[in-house]
């Protein structure tokens, strides 16, 4: 017992680990989407003393052949296909080392509300600092050329389209609240959902809503504590939500969110015939070269064909393997002996990822959002294998290092010392890049 304790801790490395994925997440003072590029060495080096698996191929495959395309058709700049080379399987190899040794999920706990909350908390900074500076979404869409929002840190916009990705993964929380289990974590959810909300009413995303509303389909479908009670009451709640926002947007103004939901001609959206033309486009060009013609729409607004689009068949097969290999491993984890929440919150996290990717140009614009999706994958494909055989906990072959014993003083300096190489390096990567 003594052991599992201690093999549920969080160490000081994964601590560090974890710290990256928030500056990632958040793109600290704009260097943060850098960050990976100083752990990547020790990923690599992890990866090569590894045993590989079909879906860990598939994304270093499908990451190899992406990359390529973009550089042959000169779509991309050096640094950036040198991220699409290299981040996903970074971030899938990170997943796999944090859910390594988890008996207690106090690890995958801690990872999965970080990536939450990062979002969530850069995404409401962005819509407080947009909101102080221009007074009012119609104020800042007429200075930002439409309904983009700023960055805290500083040079330049996003587009609402992009701040759903980071706002999707609060939305997907809801179901969690109604089901019994640790206290702390329904709060958190909870509270990752209302700030969600909120950013999503107030810039008017649509996606946001069916992200919401798919995952309590999804949580009530798949979830073994689900029963016709809880649905009503869902149900019940929701309909009291929407009564109680519709009574607010009438007695204190227009809604964005509402006046694009009562404009919305969903038989003649730009995405549906961009859908249409790059799947039939796809064997016509099955090199890719964005050599498809569409009309209205700069890409097609989903990540599977938007990769047939600019790389051809074979990457985007690569990239559908990927994907149903990862939907499979979540199947698993559902029917495994996990604990209730984590399953719910794995399916919830999958939902956000599977409806945002479906509507809009991951790769394209929101290229952390899918690292964090391979992040989350590398974790459940981990935590699968060591629920199937607990003794196969350590399938990698790590290199051995010598056990020092720190101090609290001694971490600290430690601490510093790579934080400050680290902002040195990200610095010198991000000036070679751009």
């Amino acid at each position: 017992m003594e052991s599992m304790i201690e093999r549920g801790k969080i160490k000081f490395k994964e601590l560090v680990l974890i710290m990256f994925i928030f500056f990632y997440i958040t793109n600290v003072i704009n260097v943060g989407t850098y960050l990976p590029f100083v752990i990547l060495p020790f990923i690599l080096v992890y990866l090569v003393n590894s045993k590989i698996g079909l879906q860990q191929m598939s994304i270093i495959f499908f990451s190899i052949m992406f990359a390529i395309s973009l550089y042959l058709y000169h779509q991309s700049t050096i640094g950036t296909i040198i991220m699409q080379l290299t981040f996903p399987i970074c971030f899938y190899v990170l997943g796999n080392i944090l859910a390594k040794n988890d008996p207690l999920y106090k690890k995958t706990y801690t990872t999965l509300m970080v990536v939450i909350g990062s979002a969530t908390i850069f995404g409401l900074a962005c819509v407080v600092k947009t909101i102080n500076l221009y007074g009012n979404v119609d104020g800042a869409s007429v200075a930002l050329n439409g309904r983009s929002v700023l960055t805290p840190w500083g040079g330049g916009a996003i587009t609402a389209t992009g701040l759903n990705t980071y706002m999707s993964l609060g939305l997907s929380l809801l179901p969690i609240v109604f089901i019994k289990g640790n206290r702390k974590l329904r709060l958190i959810s909870f509270l990752f959902f209302l700030v969600t909300a909120y950013c999503t009413i107030l810039m008017g995303n649509r996606t946001g809503i069916l992200v919401a509303a798919i995952s309590i389909v999804v949580s009530m479908a798949l979830s073994g504590k689900a029963s016709i009670k809880k649905l009503f009451g869902i149900l019940i709640l929701c309909g009291i939500g929407a009564t109680t926002a519709r009574v607010f947007m009438s007695a204190f103004g227009d809604s964005l969110l509402l006046s694009r939901l009562q404009s919305m001609d969903n038989l003649h959206d730009p995405r549906f015939d961009a859908w249409k033309a790059v799947f039939w486009g796809m064997f016509k060009y099955p090199m890719g070269g964005k050599q498809t013609v569409l009309i209205d729409v700069n890409y097609a607004h989903n990540m599977w064909l938007d990769v047939a689009y600019e790389a051809g068949i074979a990457p985007f097969l690569l990239l559908l393997l990927f994907t149903v290999l990862s939907i499979k491993s979540v199947l698993k984890f559902r029917k495994s002996s996990f604990p209730t929440q984590l399953k719910l919150l794995i399916l919830c996290l999958f939902t956000a990822f599977l409806v945002v990717s479906f509507f809009e140009p991951i790769l394209e614009g929101w290229f952390y959002f899918f690292n964090i999706f391979c992040l989350v994958a590398g974790m459940v494909s981990r935590l699968v294998i060591q629920n199937r055989d607990p003794l196969v906990v350590n399938e990698q072959t790590e290199i051995k290092i010598p056990r020092i014993v720190f101090s609290m003083r001694s971490k600290l300096l430690i601490t510093s010392f790579t934080l400050l190489m680290a902002s040195s390096i990200t610095c010198i990567t991000y000036m070679l890049i751009v």
